[in-house]
């Protein structure tokens, strides 16, 4: 984040921070995913080029770790901010704040409350850009997207600094589904030959605390 802060220091004081940290979280994530890209760091000159030579099983163990670690929390993720904002916009009938909460960690995440419950308990996309536009190795040109949108700070939108660094406003999913392409293909085969019953449909085994 230092290097946001810094490219930012033009701007009057009050429009220095990231448009979001959501922004500022992305642009870091863009640099943490090109340090374990054999290609990028081939490019920089800092592996032999006998590291471009990846088998499938090395890919796949790989978006495994990283799924593990990033994509599992997503449900989670959704249910806290669907949640938080049917409380801000009053769609919560008073008295059912916990019992909307479970709701939705059931329907997401397959998570039921412990038992006994009782429902007064509680009354709590930048990557693939880049990537277009001049592959997986970044020139001076796209870092000057990520450049000047850290030197406007907050005083633009994040919507703003989203458009201005991916070319839309518009938050799309569907390069997070094509980067994850690879370990969801070897899910979906080694699913359907240890025959995995997918889902948590049906009564189950209540969890007593």
């Amino acid at each position: 984040n230092h290097v946001i802060f810094e490219s930012a220091k033009i701007l009057a004081s009050f429009s220095r921070e990231p448009a979001s940290s959501s922004i500022s979280d992305a642009i870091a994530r863009v640099f943490a995913h090109l340090s374990t890209n054999p290609h990028y760091l081939y490019s920089q000159k800092l592996v032999p080029a006998s590291h471009l030579d990846i088998k499938d099983s090395l890919i796949v163990n790989k978006l495994y770790k990283e799924a593990l670690e990033n994509f599992v929390k997503l449900p989670f993720d959704i249910v806290a901010d669907t949640w938080r904002f049917e409380q801000f916009e009053n769609e919560i009938p008073a008295g059912k704040i916990n019992d909307r909460w479970w709701e939705l960690r059931t329907k997401y995440e397959g998570v039921r409350a412990p038992e006994p419950y009782n429902s007064t308990n509680l009354d709590a996309l930048m990557h693939n850009a880049i990537s277009q536009s001049e592959g997986c190795i970044l020139s001076e040109v796209t870092t000057e997207k990520l450049r000047e949108t850290m030197k406007k700070g907050s005083s633009i939108t994040w919507l703003q600094a989203l458009e201005q660094i991916t070319g839309s406003a518009q938050l799309d999913a569907s390069p997070l589904l094509e980067y994850y392409e690879p370990l969801a293909d070897w899910l979906r085969n080694t699913n359907e030959v240890d025959q995995t019953v997918l889902g948590w449909d049906g009564d189950g085994t209540a969890f007593t605390a």
